[in-house]
């Protein structure tokens, strides 16, 4: 699994579980009452803990929220998804199906977001973590669906505050990184000066918010280049065959061995050339 692929991961589970909890013919008397909810109470939860990325699904009202990645706010988040976790391992086979299709993609979900926070702990071990997350506060639709352009300012205030409190998440955490990445995310942070600026422009009413936040920006440039350990560079693929099973554990939500997913896709691909060497057949006739 590369990089975006995993970035992509919980915007399709979220989607996913959109999808399955509204898709429900109606009420269903479950054994487990509690369990009915769960799926949107955890979507409500990541939309608060990941807002940026709520809001490039579209919901501009998650403007005026801005990430905390506090090690109170991580420790918070991997506590819940390890609850919601328990919580699905113990729920019977009985549910209705709709429930366990929910349950099942919530696992995967959560699988994934207790290996990068607390396995990972990329907020231990990944500069570009915190240097995304300040890019994507600085990122505004151009015409918001839900909100007027006051709205928009007083979105644009509370995220610049956020970017100093943000900054100082990460001098306090992060404490080491590989060598490229510390690199792009030097780059990231110089390329926001100039987001900052733009953003000026644009909401006049912030001008005296860009100074703290510049500050804030060179600060953290300042900890990426004296305040951590610069390890070398990994090659993470191949990923090696223990570490691709995990992955596919988490994917499929069950164990399977790679070299059945390589099966799988060999035959894959010989379904997809049987069917394009028919399609071509009959196009040229």
């Amino acid at each position: 699994m590369n990089r975006s692929q995993k970035a992509r991961l919980p915007l399709f589970l979220f989607c996913s579980l959109l999808v399955s909890t509204a898709c429900q013919p109606g009420p269903v008397e479950s054994p487990e009452p509690d369990l009915d909810p769960m799926a949107m109470e955890y979507i409500e939860a990541w939309k608060a803990f990941y807002p940026t990325s709520a809001v490039r699904l579209g919901l501009d009202q998650y403007l005026a929220q801005a990430e905390d990645r506090t090690g109170t706010s991580v420790s918070a988040w991997i506590e819940l998804n390890e609850e919601v976790l328990n919580r699905i391992e113990g729920a019977p086979e009985s549910l209705p199906p709709d429930l366990l299709i929910d349950l099942r993609l919530l696992r995967r979900q959560v699988g994934s977001e207790i290996r990068r926070w607390k396995e990972e702990a990329v907020h231990v071990h990944s500069p570009s973590m915190y240097t995304n997350v300040l890019r994507g506060l600085m990122v505004f639709p151009q015409s918001p669906k839900r909100l007027d352009e006051g709205e928009v300012e007083g979105a644009v205030t509370t995220r610049l505050v956020a970017v100093p409190s943000l900054a100082e998440a990460m001098k306090a955490q992060l404490q080491s990184g590989s060598r490229g990445e510390v690199r792009r995310a030097l780059g990231t942070l110089e390329s926001m000066e100039g987001t900052l600026e733009s953003l000026q422009n644009r909401f006049p009413g912030t001008a005296q918010l860009i100074g703290p936040a510049l500050d804030a920006l060179q600060a953290s440039a300042q900890h990426l280049q004296d305040g951590i350990e610069v390890t070398e560079d990994v090659i993470t693929f191949p990923l090696g065959r223990e570490r691709f099973a995990e992955e596919l554990a988490i994917y499929y939500d069950r164990e399977i061995q790679p070299e059945e997913v390589a099966q799988r896709a060999l035959k894959e691909i010989d379904t997809v050339r049987a069917l394009i060497a028919e399609t071509s057949r009959v196009y040229w006739q």
